[in-house]
Formats: C-alpha cells, sequence, structure tokens
C-alpha cells in the first residue's frame, strides 16, 4: 500500500508539474498551496501548510490570508503574508471532529486580492501509512491536487477560460498504462461540465465518463456565468484514485482595432468591385483579459455599420494563440463609408475599426475632364511675345459609374505650348474634393502655338454646321483664329468606359464603349494624330502611334483635352476693327426714327482674327443731345468662336446614344467669331420729342493693358 500512494503522490506531482510550466499566466495573480504530508492520521498528526502568493506584476504578495477546511483545525486561520509566504499547522483528530476521515478540503483565501482562493486535499486515515510526498499534492502552479489514492491523471486544454464569451476547456481524465470501461466522476465547486459530443446542453458540476481502451476520458469545461478558479477533481470509482487540476475563468475586458491591411499594406480606402484596387481588405482586432494579456480561442463576430451595397465581411473568427482575429472584407459595387464592429459579447464587449472609405478607384476616359481658366488669355499682348500669362487647370477624375477616383492618382500633363507640370496626385479620400487636382499653365515655355490651315466648311457636321474658318494672308502666313488655340492633354492609366447593361461587372461583346487611342496632342484640331504631333506610346509601346482599335480595352490610356486661346491686341485696320453695320443710319432725314433703336456689334480682332480677352474694358458714347446708347454687359471669358469635344458615334460621327456599338471624341467648331465683342444699341428719341433732328457720332472705346482704341459709327437721331 505505501508503494502504491508513493506512485500516485508522484503520478500527481508531475501532473502538477507538467502543468504549472505550460499554464503560467503573466500578469494574473497567483496563490498556490503546499502541504508537507498529504496524508495524516486521524489521531491529531499534523501537517504543515505553506502558502505563496505573487501579485499580477510578479512581486512577493502581502496582506491578509485566511484559512479554512470541511474539517479539522489549524494552529491560525488567519495569516500575514511576510514575502509572499505563511504558514500555519493543520490536523485533524477524529475525537475532536467525527468528520475527520477520507479527503478533507483545505482552502486559502487572499482577501487582499478579491477574495482570490485556492484549495488543496488532505487524505485523513485510521492510521499512518508514511509519508505521502513533501511536495503536499500542490503542484507550483496552483494545480489542485484531489489526492494520492491512485495511478490517475488530469489534464486541460486550457486554462484560464474566459467569462460569458462561450469559451470552453477539455479535461482529460487518463489511467496509467490504459484500460477501457471505468467509469470516472468528475465534480468542480465552480461552472460545469458537458460532454464535448453534446456541447449544446446545460453544463453540469459533476458529471461521469467512461474510459476507451487507452484509458482515457474527455468532459468539456465551461464557465456558468461566475467568475474565480474552480477546483476540478476526478475519481476512478473502482480504484478510488483521483487527480485534481484548477482552471480560472478570468473575463474578456477589451476588443481593440489593431489595423486594416490591403494587399499586405496598410489602408484606409478600398475600390469598388472590379475596379482591381484593394477591392479585400484584412481588419485585425485584438481581444485581451483585465490583465491586458491576450485571449486566444475566442469566437468573435463581425459586422458592418452603414456598409455601402454590396459590400460583405465574413462573420465570424477565432482569435489566435495571440489574441489576435482578423475580419475578411470584400468590396461591393457602390462606393460609400463604413467601420468594421467586432462582438464578443453584444452591447458589452465590442470593437470599431476606424472608418474605411469604399471610393471610384479605376479612372475611366468618360467623365475624365480638363477645364482651364482663363480660356482667353493674352499671351501676345507684349512687346516681345509671349506675356507671362497663366491659366488654372482642374483636372477630375471618375470611375465607369461616375464616382470620384477617391485614391490619390498620379495624372500626366503635356502641352502643344507653354508649360505646364509633368504630373500631379489628385486629391484622395476623405478630403474634400476627392478625385481632382490643379495645375498652373504658363504661357512662357515653347511658343508660339503650331500654326495651322483654316478650316473648310462643314455642313453635314452634327449637330452644328460649321462655315468656313475667317482668314487672311500675313506675308507667307495665313492667319486663322485656331493659330491662337493651345492643346493640352492630361493621360493615365484606365479603363474604356462601357455600359455595364448585364451588371456583370465586365464588358460583353453589344455593349457600348468608348474607344480611345493613344494619347496626343492634337495640334491641328482635327481630332485624330497626325505626324509631327506629340505622342503617347504606350498602349501598345510599339515605336508608332496606335489609334482606337475597335475593341473594349480594360486597362489602356485614358486622356482627355483642354485648349486654351492666345490673344493679342486688336489690330486696328479695317479687317479687324469695326462695327456692324459700319453706319448705324443715314444723316438727318434718314435718321433713327423716334420710339425705336438700332443694333450694333462691335468687332475687335486681334492678329488670328481672334477677340480681346476679358481683360478689355468697354465704354460706349454719343454726339447727339437726343437718343441714347447702351453697350452689352462686360466681356466675359471666352474664346469667340463655337468650341466642343464631344463624344461621337463611330463612324457616323453623329449623336453617341447607347445603341451605338462604340464612340470616339472629337473638337467641334462652328459659328467663327471673327473678333466680335459685343452688342450695343442706339435709341431714338421719345415719340413725344419736338426738336429738330441731330447728327450723331457713337464711338465705343476699350482698353486692354494700358492700350485704348476708339471705334466710331455715324448718323442721325430724328
Amino acid at each position: 500500500m505505501l508503494k502504491a500512494l508513493r506512485l500516485a503522490a508522484a503520478g500527481v506531482l508531475a501532473l502538477g508539474v507538467f502543468y504549472a510550466c505550460n499554464n503560467t499566466q503573466p500578469g494574473v495573480n497567483t496563490l498556490v498551496l503546499s502541504l508537507s504530508l498529504r496524508q495524516i492520521n486521524n489521531q491529531g498528526q499534523q501537517t504543515a501548510l505553506t502558502v505563496q502568493a505573487t501579485d499580477d506584476k510578479g512581486v512577493a504578495g502581502s496582506g491578509q490570508v485566511n484559512l479554512s477546511a470541511n474539517a479539522g483545525f489549524f494552529t491560525a486561520t488567519s495569516l500575514t503574508l511576510t514575502n509572499g509566504t505563511a504558514t500555519a499547522n493543520y490536523s485533524c483528530p477524529a475525537a475532536a471532529d467525527a468528520r475527520c476521515s477520507g479527503l478533507v478540503n483545505v482552502s486559502a483565501t487572499w482577501t487582499t486580492k478579491n477574495n482570490l482562493t485556492q484549495s488543496t486535499g488532505v487524505l485523513v486515515s485510521g492510521a499512518v501509512t508514511g509519508d505521502a510526498g513533501a511536495d503536499g499534492g500542490q503542484p507550483d502552479g496552483g494545480g489542485y491536487d484531489a489526492g494520492p489514492s491512485g495511478p490517475l491523471s488530469l489534464t486541460a486544454s486550457k486554462n484560464p477560460i474566459f467569462y460569458n464569451v462561450g469559451d470552453f476547456s477539455d479535461v482529460t481524465a487518463q489511467i496509467d498504462g490504459g484500460s477501457g470501461g471505468h467509469s470516472i466522476a468528475f465534480a468542480t465547486n465552480l461552472g460545469g461540465f458537458v460532454f464535448p459530443t453534446s456541447d449544446g446542453g446545460t453544463p453540469s458540476p459533476t458529471i461521469t465518463g467512461i474510459t476507451d481502451s487507452s484509458g482515457k476520458t474527455v468532459v468539456r469545461f465551461r464557465d456558468t456565468g461566475v467568475l474565480g478558479s474552480a477546483n476540478i477533481s476526478a475519481t476512478e470509482s473502482s480504484t478510488g484514485s483521483t487527480a485534481g487540476i484548477t482552471i480560472n475563468i478570468t473575463p474578456v475586458q477589451q476588443v481593440s482595432w489593431v489595423s486594416t491591411m490591403c494587399n499586405g499594406s496598410a489602408c484606409t480606402i478600398m475600390g469598388i468591385r472590379g475596379s482591381g484596387f484593394n477591392e479585400q481588405s484584412q481588419v485585425t482586432f485584438r481581444v485581451v483579459d483585465s490583465s491586458n494579456h491576450p485571449v486566444p480561442g475566442i469566437n468573435v463576430n463581425f459586422s458592418l455599420t452603414n456598409p455601402p451595397s454590396g459590400t460583405t465581411v465574413l462573420p465570424n473568427a477565432t482569435t489566435d494563440a495571440n489574441g489576435l482575429v482578423t475580419a475578411n472584407v470584400s468590396a461591393g459595387p457602390v462606393i460609400g463609408n463604413f467601420t468594421v464592429k467586432a462582438t464578443v459579447v453584444a452591447g458589452q464587449l465590442e470593437g470599431q475599426s476606424p472608418n474605411i472609405g469604399l471610393r471610384g478607384a479605376k479612372a475611366t476616359n468618360n467623365g475624365f475632364t480638363l477645364n482651364c481658366s482663363p480660356v482667353n488669355i493674352s499671351t501676345y499682348a507684349a512687346v516681345n511675345p509671349p506675356a507671362e500669362v497663366t491659366a488654372n487647370c482642374d483636372v477630375t477624375l471618375v470611375d465607369r459609374f461616375h464616382n470620384p477616383v477617391g485614391t490619390g492618382t498620379t495624372v500626366n500633363f503635356k502641352s502643344e505650348a507653354g508649360s505646364v507640370p509633368t504630373s500631379v496626385t489628385t486629391i484622395a479620400y476623405p478630403n474634400s474634393g476627392e478625385g481632382t487636382a490643379s495645375i498652373t499653365f504658363s504661357a512662357r515655355g515653347v511658343f508660339p502655338p503650331v500654326d495651322v490651315a483654316p478650316l473648310a466648311a462643314n455642313p453635314g457636321q452634327w449637330p452644328f454646321p460649321r462655315s468656313q474658318e475667317p482668314s487672311f494672308n500675313d506675308g507667307a502666313l495665313v492667319r486663322n483664329p485656331r493659330d491662337g488655340l493651345v492643346t493640352v492633354i492630361a493621360y493615365l492609366r484606365g479603363e474604356e468606359f462601357y455600359d455595364d447593361n448585364n451588371a456583370n461587372g465586365q464588358w460583353d461583346p453589344g455593349e457600348r464603349f468608348f474607344d480611345q487611342g493613344e494619347a496626343f496632342v492634337d495640334a491641328n484640331d482635327n481630332g485624330v494624330w497626325d505626324p509631327g504631333e506629340f505622342y503617347i506610346d504606350d498602349s501598345p509601346p510599339n515605336g508608332h502611334y496606335d489609334g482606337p482599335n475597335g475593341v473594349y480595352d480594360a486597362n489602356t490610356t485614358v486622356w482627355t483635352e483642354a485648349r486654351i486661346l492666345y490673344t493679342g491686341y486688336w489690330i486696328p485696320d479695317s479687317n479687324h476693327v469695326y462695327f456692324l453695320p459700319p453706319n448705324f443710319s443715314g444723316p438727318c432725314g434718314t435718321g433713327v426714327p423716334k420710339g425705336t433703336f438700332v443694333n450694333l456689334h462691335a468687332y475687335f480682332g486681334d492678329l488670328n482674327l481672334n477677340r480681346v480677352s476679358s481683360q478689355a474694358t468697354f465704354q460706349i458714347a454719343h454726339t447727339a443731345g437726343k437718343g441714347s446708347v447702351v453697350m452689352g454687359p462686360g466681356l466675359l471669358d471666352g474664346y469667340g468662336f463655337g468650341i466642343e469635344r464631344l463624344w461621337l458615334d463611330y463612324p457616323s460621327l453623329t449623336q453617341c446614344v447607347p445603341t451605338s456599338l462604340s464612340c470616339q471624341s472629337r473638337v467641334l467648331f462652328y459659328d467663327w467669331g471673327s473678333g466680335h465683342v459685343g452688342g450695343a444699341a442706339v435709341y431714338g428719341a421719345p415719340l413725344t420729342d419736338t426738336t429738330p433732328c441731330q447728327p450723331d457720332d457713337v464711338s465705343i472705346s476699350t482698353t486692354l493693358l494700358g492700350q485704348i482704341l476708339t471705334l466710331h459709327t455715324y448718323g442721325a437721331i430724328e
């Protein structure tokens, strides 16, 4: 019997040491009990009980510890810790306490640390059988030793388990040597057991398992809504062999966001589905307990707050050994802003990620715009042109759903004349103005613009017919309005726009698309690349210009263009500066009748037959003492002729409609202004006027950058 007891004690001790080495919890208050003897007789034999306490910082504990037992007596029941240790003797004489028989539970409570309690067992018998083991059955890690009555070991898959989150630990009882069919009774003072095969049942403080052929049986330990340390014992029914362990039930304290990653890099923006940009993200949270230690093996549920339609997240995942858990988010087709919520206990333990923007990410050519202001700049109005004048140019990127591209994208630029920056980065989400950027065009640089031939009439041009472009000979040059036009292009990699009629996220034959060739500077404004014009050789890079290919391209150069008009001072001759009509009326007798008026049109053309810039100011006056004259509103910024960049059906070059197979862009010209700056009116005398007719000299004076010119027209006021 002595040999068997010593073997049992050694087995339990080995179990306790193994358990302690693998379940140390730094940052947790620890209370350890040890006995000099684990078996005493009921004749008054004593065993020395030692309490060792360590606080959550690893420092020797201090304060008060109270002792209790379900039978027997201590030499002192209230102990003061010194350097983390306190001792007392325990005995259980049957003459003084009739309960002194069998396994007696002895407990120590550290009142200073929220009544942290640990327990161990003392076997009280009718006679002394020898030393039951100097370690006293309490392993260094705080494992509970139910006593040395047989070759039984007890292990736990996890310690601690976490309160109120569905956590568990599988407790395994193992009979040494392996033997099936043995009944093992499990008991606990806290929490309860279920069988792993019926994990949905109600936990019970006791449960009985039957060993398999290897001598093993497993039960699942769960909390029942109470925090603390659960002392778990297992007893084999036929031999009375017992073993015990302690499993702490610990609260989860916090769920906090750690990172949001896209393709291995930190991100705050995702691209909508099909954009090819950050369509997936991994949002990681950390779950910790009240000591800020990681909580492994906990199920965490995920949800999205205000998600754009079609954006999803996998519903749950389990924390790893570091307490980390990751939500996998998949983008939908609609832009918006959302956060990811991680929930351990609804309404109590939840964490929220920072805001994630789901934005347009891939630029398309339809809706890609470049707008400059002013469009008419006085570049020629200098002694030695070009004058140092500038224009501000704004670029806007959208995706094929016309969402702003919010990723912060590089856009490149090239101009026919003057100078522009080589590139700019658009504003990224969440800043105001996402998808836009501005650059400054300067007239200083390449000068002058390319000299171009005047356009012929095109009466069939859609949507407006084009008349012959006005021109005149100036020595060897033929000057015309487009000689003052400067083309500026913006370009980047993106996709051609298409109508996703079946909403499957990809182009299908028969769906209209907007076909573009490689980006080029259309210096002669005819809408097609001509030899000598600059182009971007990248779609594909093959050493020659590639125009629209009649095929939808999902990854290509997309581009747009704008035009700036260089103008100068008026040319003071009758081909450039004049009134229409030249005389607003005849002399007296054929002057402006009473109660009527005559419209006038003023032309102040520059060297290319373009109107002067909006920097010019105008004044109107007349000499007659009757009647009146009125000038129209001040000159606004503009080209002075009709110009539009439109997407047209190809090859008809008429209106681009949803039934078109493809469309291409063209710049259209019409309504040549020939220097027209605005209208004026000469009003006759009122009907009640009785004074005689008076000759009249009507003058319009204009001032531009210090230069003044006055234009006259003559007639009479009846």
